[in-house]
């Protein structure tokens, strides 16, 4: 027998030991997987043929026979070298595929993972207890931080949040509830903090809510949605307005020091007595807005929209008159208060 008889009688003893010292159960492994089986029969045959019948047709006839038996060899070696090659080759396309595979069932996992933590999240916002009613704000901002696909979701879940929460009354006895005209709640603002601190690139929706005395100092509420939204007395130190709609706004003795409201529209707010010192208004639509006593000192509010929608003295400006702008206050052109303190005027 030659060389390739005594490799096929070895491959086929193997496999068969191989199969029938399996327990009874592989048996039923080995019925589901026929077809790979006999791939895989069909692979080792073609490997025997090419490892015995290639060398001897690849190799030269010569007359020599140690010549041609040392020809037959290196043939076999060569075929073998391309055989190896070809089999890494199998190796690297296979172990890729199973890293691809591994890869997508951990996704799969993170993905099912965040989803269960965004659901016992949410469930935490509606607790009674404050403590974990927090837990699941933050909560929330780590699911966001972890998966950006889901931050819209998980930032119109927690404006939801401010919202109705912001706008129900502290039942009998609930010390840690939102009460109007005092500062928010700990898990309100707290919840108010993370919306802030959020990329601006994420819509925020904060109409209507009631958020008198929040502090949203440095805040990044760059074009967020605020129409009908109560400041009043809020703390918006440095805060980003950028592009912010604040129609109808109530923003009464609001604390604003250089907040940035470049294009922000305030048709309609009531700013009455709220500090602008510094502040950004370039551009922004102050159209009828109330500005009485407003601290506008170095303020700038070049090209701003400051038409009043009503009756005012003069005709001029949104109820501006009565405000502190010192010659440092940048206005529109041709534009001039109503009545200049005496700062302007010196």
């Amino acid at each position: 027998m030659d060389f390739s008889g005594w490799l096929a009688v070895g491959v086929a003893l193997t496999f068969a030991v191989a199969v029938l010292t399996q327990p009874r159960r592989s048996w039923a492994w080995l019925r589901a997987h026929l077809r790979l089986v006999l791939v895989v029969i069909g692979l080792v045959g073609l490997l025997v043929i090419a490892i015995t019948w290639l060398p001897e047709v690849l190799a030269s006839p010569l007359d020599d026979p140690v010549a041609q038996a040392e020809e037959l060899r290196e043939e076999r070696r060569t075929v073998l070298a391309g055989v190896a090659a070809l089999g890494a080759a199998i190796g690297l396309f296979y172990t890729h595929q199973r890293h691809r595979l591994e890869r997508a069932s951990n996704e799969l996992e993170r993905d099912a993972n965040r989803t269960d933590r965004y659901t016992k999240a949410v469930e935490q916002l509606g607790h009674e207890s404050i403590h974990i009613r927090l837990g699941g704000v933050y909560a929330l901002e780590r699911v966001m931080q972890d998966s950006p696909k889901d931050a819209q979701t998980v930032m119109d879940v927690l404006c939801a949040f401010v919202r109705e929460s912001a706008n129900t009354p502290a039942p009998d006895g609930q010390e840690d509830g939102p009460l109007p005209g005092k500062a928010p709640a700990t898990d309100l603002q707290a919840a108010l903090t993370v919306i802030g601190r959020s990329p601006s690139e994420i819509s925020k929706n904060l109409a209507h809510a009631q958020l008198s005395g929040a502090d949203l100092s440095l805040a990044d509420l760059s074009r967020a949605y605020m129409v009908g939204t109560d400041l009043t007395g809020a703390y918006m130190t440095g805060a980003d307005l950028t592009g912010a709609i604040l129609v109808f706004a109530k923003l009464i003795d609001a604390s604003m020091p250089s907040a940035d409201l470049t294009d922000a529209n305030l048709t309609g707010a009531n700013l009455t007595d709220a500090s602008l010192v510094n502040a950004d208004l370039t551009r922004a639509n102050l159209r009828g807005a109330n500005l009485r006593r407003a601290d506008l000192r170095g303020a700038d509010l070049t090209d701003a929209n400051l038409t009043s929608t009503g009756p005012s003295p003069k005709g001029l400006s949104s109820s501006i008159w009565n405000a502190h702008g010192p010659h440092k206050t940048i206005w529109p052109e041709g534009f001039t208060p109503d009545h200049p303190p005496e700062d302007d005027l010196a």
